[in-house]
């Protein structure tokens, strides 16, 4: 009964922070005249979608610091998957959103608050460190990736460390490579000198490592 409790809650506080970050984006698109994309259909949608993975986080995660930043997490990845994939832009706030959540879970394990995670500066900045570096890499073959792309990233190994960095990164691969077969079928080399947006394929790598059994080291 509890934990159909907790699901529930979990996805009702999805939904009410995936509406926040979609909210948080329009404010975004407003700034450069997409706003429009954003209708009352596909709001509910994204809002739906929110409250099912919000309900997975009240089932997959432990004690309810991790599920709260997991929430902060989804309203600052659908603020960027939205912005990213209309404007080809990560907006500076989101990134400093992650720095910031950051900080905050530093200061729970500093106070010694109930399912806060060790600060682990090392791993952080070994998880930003890697971060970087892969996504500073394509451009040693010809490929564009956006300086908000690199700050995102950078700013997703500081927050996870650099071992769950490390899987997240392997998500997002996973995502990628299923993205090229799925919606466009193009061959691998052609796929790896494609501009596609990374935003949110960043945020999904992050997520799906939070909400797993790899918990922020």
């Amino acid at each position: 009964m509890q934990t159909a409790v907790r699901i529930f809650l979990a996805a009702a506080l999805g939904a009410g922070c995936g509406r926040r970050g979609l909210l948080w984006a329009r404010r975004m698109l407003r700034a450069r005249g997409r706003e429009e994309w954003l209708s009352p259909s596909r709001q509910t949608l994204l809002t739906l979608a929110a409250a099912l993975t919000g309900g997975v986080m009240g089932y997959s995660t432990a004690g309810w610091l991790p599920l709260l930043t997991a929430l902060a997490l989804l309203a600052i990845g659908m603020a960027v998957a939205v912005c990213d994939l209309l404007c080809r832009i990560i907006p500076n706030p989101t990134v400093l959103a992650v720095l910031a959540v950051k900080v905050l879970l530093a200061a729970a394990a500093l106070l010694h608050l109930p399912d806060a995670p060790p600060a682990g500066l090392l791993s952080s900045l070994g998880g930003m460190g890697f971060c970087f570096v892969v996504f500073c890499a394509p451009g040693l073959m010809g490929k564009r990736v956006g300086a908000g792309d690199i700050k995102l990233a950078a700013a997703m190994g500081f927050l996870l460390g650099f071992g769950s960095a490390l899987v997240a990164m392997v998500v997002m691969g996973v995502l990628m490579l299923g993205y090229s077969v799925f919606q466009r079928r193009m061959p691998l080399l052609t796929f790896l000198k494609t501009d596609i947006p990374m935003g949110p394929f960043i945020a999904a790598g992050l997520m799906v490592v939070w909400i797993l059994p790899f918990f922020p080291s």
